[in-house]
């Protein structure tokens, strides 16, 4: 694991390690940690539901922990976009991720000079392309802290700043101001929350 952990890092930053979640000497900790958190070895169902409320109690943590290990392997794989959409015949992954966010804002309305979070931005693949193709101010919302400051420095990368904001945050505790927004969007994050 550790020959594909580095060669994912060195692809991700370019520099080795340094910009990583994660550094070499903790990857197998980390993994174990998460591992744990789904360990159940239950002898009976009291045990197994106290388990379930542990992980439960714990969501951000296990999410956290969840991202600092799978981040840079989706960047790679997948792309800035972690989520799902159909595709057409001959049309392209990444074309289908683009036209289902562009479909996304087309379905919200939103225009240009609205603002609007995008929860759960991830590195904020949509939260680019929304602010991109209409003109609006998108901030994204996320917990993970490696995923922020990726989304930060591609934000950037894309000259996009003007456009685009990106906070650390709960979700399930909003820290914005009531109507401080024009609308909002998640896209395949409320998975996540502890209390559906």
């Amino acid at each position: 694991m550790s020959a594909i952990w580095n060669t994912l890092v060195r692809w991700g930053t370019g520099k080795g390690s340094d910009n990583s979640a994660l550094k070499s000497a903790t990857i197998e900790s980390t993994v174990d940690n998460y591992r744990n958190m789904f360990d159940v070895k239950a002898k009976d169902k009291d045990e197994d539901q106290g388990k379930t409320k542990e992980r439960v109690a714990n969501a951000q943590k296990m999410v956290e922990t969840y991202y600092n290990l799978a981040t840079d392997f989706y960047e790679y794989g997948w792309g800035q976009s972690f989520h799902f959409a159909m595709s057409y015949p001959g049309e392209g992954f990444a074309a289908s991720l683009q036209r289902h966010e562009y479909y996304l804002a087309s379905k919200l309305q939103v225009k240009a000079g609205q603002k609007l979070p995008d929860v759960g931005c991830g590195v904020g693949g949509p939260q680019r392309a929304i602010a991109r193709f209409t003109g609006a101010h998108v901030t994204g919302l996320n917990y993970n802290e490696y995923q922020v400051s990726r989304a930060k420095k591609l934000n950037a990368d894309a000259k996009l700043q003007a456009l685009t904001d990106v906070v650390r945050g709960d979700f399930m505790k909003l820290p914005f101001e009531d109507a401080s927004y024009d609308g909002v969007y998640a896209i395949e994050a409320t998975c996540h929350a502890p209390d559906r």
